[in-house]
C-alpha cells in the first residue's frame, strides 16, 4: 500500500552512453514502441491477449513523460537487449539505441558490423530479453531458465542478471513481452510473456513492440514552503540529493539484480523471481534535483521531483538539500531579494516503518509519496540567522 506522507522540514535526467559527436555505429533500423504499468497503489494485474495498443494498466513509455508524471523520456536512452536465435546458439548482445540526432531508434550488436549480418548469419527469429537504461547498469549477463535441462532453449525463458545498477537510479526496467508486427491485432497481438520477434532487413521495416515492468519503486518528494514563513523568506533550491538505509545501514551504491524470466504465452506475470545483491563498498546516492541558479520553492502549490531506488531491505530515506535564502526587500538592483545565506545544507532521514502507513517493507511497482512542508521551528526576526536543520514534526500519516 502507497504511503502518503505530511510532514515538515526543510529540507535529472541521464543522457545516452554514446558521445552523439562520434559517428554513429552501424545498426539495423527499426520502429520501436516501448510500453510500462504505471505505478499504482497495489500490485498491476493484467490479463489476456495483448493488441498493438496497449491496453488498460500499460502506457506508451514516453506519453508517460509527456503527460507530466515526470517519469523519465526515452529520448538519448538505450536498451540493453539479447538476442536468442530460436534455432539454437549463443545469445547476441547488443542495444536498441535512440539518437536525437535522427529521431530513430537502431539495433547494434557487438562484434557485428553490417546489420545485414544479423539476419544472413544469425537468421530472423529470436527470442528477446534485456532492461532500460543502458548506462544505468555496468553489463548484464544472461543464461538459459534452467541450465541443468539438457534440452532447454531460450524459447522457455531465461534467467537475466543485470550487473552494478545504481542502487539510486532511474526507472530501471526489464522487458516482461516483446513481438513484431504491423498495425494487425488478428496476428496475435502481444502478451506478457511472449519474448517472439522477427527482424527484417531492406525495404521491409521491422517493428518491435516491447513490454517492460520495474525493478525499482518510485519516489516522488513534493516541496513546498509554509505561508507564514514565506512571508519572511525564499527558498531557492539548489540540489535534492537522495541516499537509502536498511536498519543496519547505508545501503550500498550498486546492486547486480538477476531476473528468471518464464517464457509462458499466456498474458500472466512471467517474472518467476527478482534477487537483489548489493555489491561494492561505497554508499547509495543519486541527485534527484540540481540547478546552479535553483528553483524558488511555491508556497500554494508543490514542486514535484522524482527518483527510483532498489528496494532491498530500505527502511530510511535521506534527503540532503542545497538551497540559497532570500530575504523579501526586492528591488531592481536585487530582484530576488537579498542574499541571507547560501549553500546551506539540510540532511533529514525518514524512518519509513514509522512514516508509511500499515509499513510491510519497500516494494518495486509501488509509488511512494513525500509531501514536505519547509517551516523553521519558529517565526524569527529579520534580523536573526535561518536555522541550519529545523526540527522535524509530523504532520499527518495516510493510507
Amino acid at each position: 500500500m502507497m504511503g502518503i506522507l505530511g510532514l515538515t522540514t526543510l529540507m535529472a535526467c541521464s543522457t545516452d552512453d554514446r558521445d552523439e559527436s562520434q559517428p554513429e555505429e552501424p545498426g539495423l533500423p527499426v520502429e520501436l514502441s516501448v510500453s510500462a504499468p504505471q505505478y499504482e497503489d497495489e500490485t498491476v494485474k493484467l490479463d489476456g491477449t495483448r493488441s498493438w495498443t496497449p491496453p488498460d494498466g500499460f502506457y506508451l513509455y514516453d506519453q508517460l513523460y509527456e503527460t507530466g508524471v515526470h517519469f523519465e523520456s526515452l529520448n538519448n536512452k538505450s536498451i540493453d537487449v539479447f538476442l536468442c536465435p530460436t534455432g539454437g546458439g549463443d545469445p547476441l548482445h547488443g542495444s536498441l539505441r535512440y539518437s536525437s540526432s535522427t529521431a530513430k531508434w537502431k539495433l547494434s550488436v557487438k562484434g557485428v558490423k553490417d546489420p545485414e549480418t544479423i539476419t544472413t548469419t544469425f537468421g530472423t527469429n529470436y527470442y528477446v530479453y534485456g532492461f532500460m537504461p543502458r548506462d544505468a547498469a555496468d553489463d548484464a549477463e544472461i543464461e538459459l531458465f534452467d541450465p541443468s535441462d539438457p534440452d532447454a532453449t531460450y524459447a522457455d525463458g531465461a534467467k537475466l542478471t543485470i550487473k552494478g545498477l545504481q542502487s539510486v537510479t532511474a526507472d530501471a526496467s526489464v522487458i516482461v513481452g516483446a513481438n513484431t508486427g504491423t498495425s494487425d491485432e488478428n496476428d496475435g497481438g502481444l502478451r506478457r510473456g511472449d519474448f517472439g520477434i522477427e527482424l527484417k532487413t531492406g525495404s521491409d521495416k521491422t517493428y518491435l513492440y516491447l513490454l517492460f515492468d520495474h525493478l525499482c519503486p518510485a519516489l516522488r518528494v513534493s516541496l513546498r514552503v509554509d505561508g507564514e514563513y514565506g512571508k519572511l523568506r525564499t527558498i531557492k533550491l539548489k540540489e535534492l540529493y537522495l541516499q537509502t538505509a536498511t536498519d543496519d545501514g547505508p545501503t550500498k551504491k550498486k546492486h547486480d539484480v538477476t531476473v528468471v524470466l518464464n517464457k509462458n504465452n499466456d498474458g500472466s506475470d512471467p517474472i518467476q523471481s527478482i534477487d537483489y545483491s548489493p555489491v561494492g563498498t561505497e554508499e547509495s546516492g543519486g541527485t534527484m534535483y540540481s540547478s546552479s541558479e535553483g528553483l524558488e520553492l511555491p508556497v500554494l502549490e508543490y514542486s514535484l521531483f522524482l527518483s527510483h531506488f532498489i528496494p532491498l531491505d530500505v527502511t530510511k530515506l535521506i534527503l540532503t538539500s542545497t538551497y540559497d535564502v532570500y530575504d523579501k526587500n526586492v528591488t531592481t538592483e536585487h530582484p530576488n531579494g537579498n542574499l541571507v545565506r547560501k549553500n546551506c545544507e539540510a540532511t533529514n532521514t525518514f524512518d519509513l516503518k514509522k512514516l508509511v502507513y500499515l509499513f510491510d517493507g519497500i516494494h518495486r511497482e509501488y509509488r511512494y509519496n513525500l509531501s514536505l512542508l519547509v517551516t523553521p521551528t519558529f517565526l524569527y526576526m529579520l534580523s536573526e540567522p535561518d536555522l541550519d536543520n529545523p526540527t522535524l514534526e509530523l504532520e499527518s500519516v495516510e493510507p
